[in-house]
């Protein structure tokens, strides 16, 4: 049986979506290894498809291919959904023998572990010490006796609500996969515990969201095997008098009832209540109707929400007093989160790190408002749960300023008036959202451009106009050229939105003269650099900070990572990219660093964007992070900064550059 690593796994995953051949290049540039690495893997994948009965086309000077795809693909999941049939990464495995040691009711061996795996003794004793620390950070025992082997130790709810914290990270980063974690349990489980799930929905008259019916799932699967184990959560004598009072307290003991049946295990006291605050602390898409348990969390949240209102007019200069969709849709949240907060419930949010790359001034301006209310509630909000509110305030700002942020439009038309007429009608019954000035010829054109605000060029034909993007289309207008003017004003909007927002003075600091020299040291700026590619232009940029130790490799890979993930997301004035990553990623000292290029490049790998400017910055203080960019955009916003600064040939033509 041939086993696959997670990159060949991954090529062939890739080659599955291809229709025609694919080089060893192109797979080397995208797996980003070696062409030899990538033939090696090839040999691999090749004999692990003659098991399969497939061929595997492999053809000199065209490439690589799947013999007949369509026909093969469900074969080829299957076979790659198989939890054994490929070599887990040493996360992965170090992630599996954590969750075995938790699951397994007696000692179990290195030996053991090691048939299981794959590998050698020696490899998992090395996994262990690994793991042996970890635990003891997390205050986990791992107990190690000669000739028997070894078992864990601990707070039983500390321990399981490690684990389960553990799981949901391990689904986010797809380490082992959903099939590796429920491989781990008796299949005739799911049913029982899904249909547990369901039945509480129908008891409180709601409908938890997807992403908490997984997470009940793994509560509850852990739950049943824990409590079979003989290991059990106990409160003391005061917090179960408190809790047995409550409506949802029986709620729940009726509902484990066919459990303790089916599985002859018994829920104390303890493990009902334990149930109660992991369903009282899941997600749901509108209110229960028992709701005791909720009514103190309930005044501190509407406190929380007339306070959030307040700070986010005088903060963000909208008004969101009346709007009832944000007012309900944050009390339901915060309902909830202050309650696993309270209760030492994780909250994880995997969109966190793509907030705070594409909304940076959103989520700042939510960390700074929800500071003011952890004294209220006793806690700490973490960045996962500031970046929920950080959507609910984004979608809200968004609802309010839309209008505000239509872009301008420029119609060119060189075709006569009755086909002029034509588009212009089009564009206004397909698009009337979309302010259009024209249409005029090409000749008017750059006149125009040069007094009015114009964001973008819609033209029937080739047309060369400098720092404007342009967009060709039928004059019929078809749906290929609306689908290109939405996805540009797509962009123009939260291009502006960004604007408006980093001019917002969310950390209340008094507005001053701020001049380039004053941000940027002459070390850092690099001149009409000649590059060809969006990677080496941020290479380039960054290899300053890098030589004096201001960020680490990890960091110039992160930002090139973040462009491949989301786009170029970083261009919010154009022709600038303004990179950065997460400070954990590798920044050392706060930095900022600035390159200009001899041409323009298309920035990002999809939905590109032409720019001649890249900017790296780095910081791990969030606000004086916030206060960096903010900065610099007032000195880039304006036109005649930006043309210095392509135009210099030294530091000193630019250092005294000021918004």
């Amino acid at each position: 049986m041939i086993l696959l690593t997670r990159r060949q796994s991954n090529i062939i995953l890739h080659l599955m979506n291809q229709e025609n051949y694919c080089t060893i290049k192109k797979l080397s540039e995208i797996f980003k290894v070696s062409n030899r690495t990538i033939r090696y893997d090839l040999d691999y994948i090749e004999e692990w498809m003659k098991d399969l009965n497939i061929n595997f086309i492999r053809k000199p000077k065209k490439g690589i291919k799947i013999s007949n795809i369509n026909a093969n693909k469900e074969k080829i999941r299957e076979a790659l959904s198989s939890f054994e049939d490929r070599i887990l990464s040493i996360q992965e495995r170090r992630l599996f023998i954590m969750l075995k040691l938790f699951l397994t009711k007696n000692y179990i061996t290195l030996q053991e572990l090691a048939d299981r795996l794959y590998v050698s003794k020696n490899t998992i004793a090395n996994d262990i010490d690994y793991i042996d620390n970890l635990f003891e950070v997390n205050g986990i025992i791992l107990h190690k006796r000669p000739r028997y082997g070894m078992c864990l130790d601990g707070e039983e709810e500390k321990l399981r609500n490690y684990f389960v914290n553990l799981v949901k990270s391990d689904f986010q980063k797809d380490f082992l996969g959903n099939y590796g974690f429920y491989k781990l349990f008796d299949e005739s489980k799911f049913k029982d515990t899904i249909n547990t799930i369901k039945e509480h929905e129908i008891k409180i008259g709601t409908q938890y969201i997807e992403e908490s019916k997984k997470e009940l799932l793994i509560y509850l699967l852990i739950a049943v095997n824990r409590i079979a184990m003989g290991k059990k959560i106990y409160y003391s004598k005061e917090m179960i008098d408190e809790y047995r009072s409550k409506v949802e307290f029986n709620i729940v003991k009726d509902l484990v009832v066919k459990l303790e049946e089916k599985y002859e295990i018994t829920f104390t006291e303890g493990e009902i209540i334990y149930l109660m605050k992991i369903f009282l602390g899941a997600k749901r898409r509108s209110n229960i109707k028992y709701k005791d348990s909720y009514e103190k969390v309930d005044f501190e949240v509407m406190s929380i929400i007339e306070g959030v209102v307040l700070d986010i007019q005088k903060t963000l200069g909208v008004d969101l007093s009346n709007d009832i969709e944000f007012i309900n849709a944050l009390r339901l949240h915060l309902q909830i989160a202050v309650y696993r907060l309270k209760n030492n419930l994780e909250i994880t949010n995997p969109l966190t790190e793509n907030i705070k790359y594409r909304n940076p001034f959103v989520f700042e301006a939510s960390k700074k408002i929800l500071s003011e209310y952890e004294k209220l509630i006793g806690k700490s909000f973490p960045d996962d749960e500031i970046a929920y509110v950080a959507m609910h305030i984004g979608a809200a700002f968004e609802r309010h300023k839309q209008n505000g942020f239509m872009p301008k439009a420029l119609l060119v038309c060189g075709m006569g008036l009755a086909t002029s007429n034509l588009l212009k009608t089009r564009l206004n019954i397909m698009m009337p959202e979309i302010k259009l000035v024209g249409p005029v010829g090409v000749n008017e054109s750059k006149k125009i451009i040069e007094n009015e605000n114009i964001d973008f060029v819609i033209s029937t034909r080739e047309t060369d106009i400098e720092n404007t993007k342009v967009i060709i289309v039928n004059p019929l207008l078809e749906n290929e050229d609306l689908n290109k003017i939405k996805t540009l004003i797509f962009k123009n909007i939260k291009r502006k939105q960004l604007m408006y927002l980093s001019k917002q003075n969310i950390y209340e600091t008094q507005e001053k003269k701020v001049f380039l020299k004053d941000m940027l040291k002459k070390d850092f700026v690099t001149l009409k650099y000649d590059c060809k590619n969006w990677r080496e232009a941020i290479f380039a940029a960054a290899d300053p900070l890098l030589k004096k130790g201001y960020i680490i490799e990890d960091y110039i890979r992160a930002m090139i990572e973040a462009v491949e993930k989301m786009g170029p997301y970083m261009v919010i004035i154009p022709g600038i990219a303004l990179n950065h990553a997460l400070a954990e990623k590798g920044v050392l000292k706060d930095c900022l660093s600035l390159l200009t290029l001899k041409e323009t490049i298309d920035f990002g790998d999809k939905d590109s964007e032409s720019v001649k400017m890249i900017i790296v910055f780095g910081t791990n203080k969030s606000n004086k992070y916030f206060k960096i960019l903010t900065d610099l955009i007032k000195v880039l916003e304006k036109k005649e900064n930006i043309k210095k600064i392509y135009e210099a040939g030294n530091y000193e033509e630019i250092m005294d550059l000021s918004n």
